[in-house]
């Protein structure tokens, strides 16, 4: 789940197969259903037992590989992906491109998500530049 993007109803039939457990409906009994699904899926702090939707799951573990390839440029993940996939841009801005493993596609089709939870930490103003290079005056360009 990691590294692959389940399809929506391989995690729709496994959330389903989840719930035939706890409620015990396949015998023949019935079982009893203390709750909805969906209380069954909230955090255990706020009444629920903590099960989480596969698909949410997945589409999170994804995302933490897509982090892991921004934040650790030099681990052999992301070397291998940046010279395959995106050489001379960064994950964010990577085009799909032509016949892509199916493991690429999984992390990039979590781009968007990524984005949204990024923060750029100003930290020691090492790294931010106010001028671009074309903004940098020249020493004819001052007046004495």
């Amino acid at each position: 789940m990691s590294v692959f993007k389940l399809p929506a109803k391989l995690c729709k039939d496994m959330n389903g197969l989840f719930s035939k457990f706890w409620w015990r409906k396949q015998h023949k009994d019935g079982g009893i259903q203390w709750k909805k699904w969906e209380y069954l899926g909230l955090q255990k702090g706020k009444g629920g037992l903590g099960f989480r939707d596969l698909e949410s799951f997945n589409l999170a573990l994804l995302t933490k590989q897509g982090w892991r390839l921004l934040k650790y440029p030099d681990s052999l993940a992301a070397m291998v992906f940046k010279e395959k996939y995106f050489g001379q841009s960064n994950l964010l801005e990577a085009k799909l491109g032509y016949q892509p493993s199916f493991i690429w596609r999984s992390i990039w089709s979590v781009r968007d998500l990524l984005h949204e939870g990024l923060k750029w930490r100003v930290g020691d103003g090492s790294k931010i530049q106010i001028w671009g290079s074309k903004w940098l005056p020249t020493p004819s360009s001052f007046s004495v």
